[in-house]
């Protein structure tokens, strides 16, 4: 009872603060649980899922290698091996496999509570942990078998240890983030930064620093050299192919991109929380300089514009941008206890604008955020803390507020990507379509379906259907000779689909829903 009092009382010492921590904690790893075992989806289906069953099944190459290369898409082979390794000491099963990339979740949430206390108090840590968990994008990826959450959580480590001078921890976790996956390269220009500016407050140079901090490109230096040795190219052509630098493409993934981030399911709430508590903290510290008001101005004037464009077009590429550079500069302007706190934070700030931009400029998929989300949480939890402390708010009320805040917009708008946890709602259509075909489809009839449902039913790997027993002709190209034809509305709705059916030759057999997942299933007459 007296535990209870302390906690509720917003008085919280570390011993209180811990055990809030593994409250919150306990709370993600259970309700994870359910997710454990369900079949693999989207890109775990048809390529990371169906490669490392396949590598734990047959054996695999510890390098690029033309017999695998199309499992591996061309990305640098360490979270294959790594999740390989996991499989064959505790089994390929579904639940062991997502438990591996829990078990990187649990390992990140851990890291930021007890690494980074000099970064941010025990209420901060609290709000960033309780933000970060509750976030639907984490929440959604932190069990599924994707690269992301270890790509951002080695990214994560290497900067705190860049930072803190720590350099055989920064090479080894740097030099795994680079053989994770090639987009960790964006660090490393704000790795230089923080040497630079170190070496700018030291008013002396440290080449050693410099030296090394660049030994881990050797690490992907040496993949990309293998590759070409092996394979004939450096980057996967497939991915090179999606680079797009054209205006109009890079601004609306922008868009997309910072509105996931910052907009959607009720994110916009903490988005203004957060540039309010950046303004009311920069006034209040500086409060007879005119420069902050005329700041102030700026941000108003940022965040109308981005409204406007927001409202009408959807397309917040130039207001976006400038307001992420306003928000830059007013964190360069804030008080801090440390060195490596303002490092930690302003740079760590810009990291995620050049992040966010190099994304916009490659293949649009929402999960290449969550690198953005790790260290924006960081940032956020910071910075709501500094004016917590000046109002002397209840930390028990603002985790509350975000968790609540979370939960509701996570339930704002369902959608089916691998970025929801939606997406258990389609895979029980998809385990209701494998049995009704099952039921009452030969294996050998020529069946017409999207991508994903054509990994399902054509490859045991992605978990629907038994070795052996997979469905031997099925296409993805709205061919109106097959036999069957089954429709989702998982990437377009079911109208664009239908007006390839030619109803005086097809009928309706099987429609299967659940929540907002339809699926229809169409015979030939």
């Amino acid at each position: 009872m007296t535990l209870l009092k302390r906690i509720f009382s917003g008085k919280l010492n570390n011993d209180t603060g811990y055990l809030v921590f593994y409250l919150i904690l306990l709370f993600f790893v259970i309700s994870k649980l359910k997710f454990l075992n369900l079949p693999f989806y989207w890109d775990e289906a048809w390529v990371y899922g169906n490669a490392i069953t396949q590598f734990i099944n047959e054996g695999m190459h510890f390098y690029s290698h033309e017999s695998t290369i199309e499992l591996t898409r061309g990305h640098p082979l360490m979270f294959y091996i790594l999740a390989f390794l996991w499989g064959k000491v505790f089994g390929g099963s579904l639940v062991s496999l997502h438990l591996f990339a829990l078990f990187i979740s649990v390992g990140l949430l851990l890291f930021i509570f007890y690494k980074l206390k000099d970064i941010l108090s025990i209420n901060a840590l609290l709000i960033c942990i309780a933000f970060l968990s509750f976030n639907e994008l984490f929440f959604t990826q932190a069990s599924l078998l994707l690269p992301e959450v270890m790509l951002g959580s080695f990214c994560l480590f290497a900067f705190y240890f860049a930072l803190t001078n720590k350099w055989q921890y920064y090479i080894l976790f740097y030099g795994l983030a680079m053989l994770v996956k090639e987009s960790a390269l964006v660090l490393f220009p704000f790795i230089l930064l923080s040497i630079l500016y170190d070496d700018y407050t030291e008013k002396k140079i440290s080449y050693r620093r410099y030296l090394l901090a660049s030994i881990p490109l050797v690490f992907i230096l040496g993949h990309f050299i293998q590759q070409k040795i092996s394979l004939g190219w450096y980057l996967f052509p497939a991915h090179v192919g999606h680079i797009d630098l054209n205006l109009r493409s890079v601004s609306n993934k922008f868009s997309q991109y910072y509105r996931t981030i910052f907009d959607a399911r009720y994110l916009f709430v903490f988005s203004l929380l957060f540039i309010g508590a950046l303004c009311k903290l920069l006034k209040l510290q500086n409060p007879h300089d005119k420069r902050i008001n005329t700041y102030i101005k700026v941000v108003i004037f940022a965040i109308i514009l981005f409204l406007g464009f927001n409202i009408p077009h959807k397309n917040v590429f130039g207001p976006g941008f400038i307001l992420m550079i306003t928000i830059g500069i007013g964190l360069l302007h804030l008080k801090y206890k440390s060195a490596l706190q303002k490092k930690f934070i302003c740079i760590g700030w810009f990291f995620i604008l050049g992040y966010l931009l190099f994304s916009a400029a490659n293949f649009y998929s929402v999960r290449y955020t969550i690198i953005i989300i790790i260290f924006y949480s960081i940032i956020f939890s910071f910075v709501l803390n500094e004016l917590m402390k000046v109002y002397n708010w209840k930390i028990q009320y603002v985790l509350i507020a975000i968790m609540l805040i979370m939960t509701l917009g996570r339930n704002q708008k369902r959608e089916f990507g691998d970025t929801d946890t939606g997406y258990a709602d389609v895979i029980k259509n998809h385990k209701s379509l494998v049995k009704y075909l099952n039921d009452n489809v030969d294996k050998d009839v020529p069946i017409e379906a999207n991508f994903i449902e054509r990994a399902i039913l054509t490859n045991a790997n992605c978990r629907y259907v038994k070795e052996g027993q997979e469905f031997l002709d099925v296409e993805s190209f709205r061919k109106s000779d097959k036999d069957v034809w089954i429709l989702s509305n998982l990437e377009l709705s079911l109208e664009t689909h239908r007006k390839f059916i030619d109803k005086k030759v097809w009928e309706k057999v099987k429609t299967i829903k659940n929540r907002k997942s339809i699926c229809e299933i169409y015979m030939k007459k």
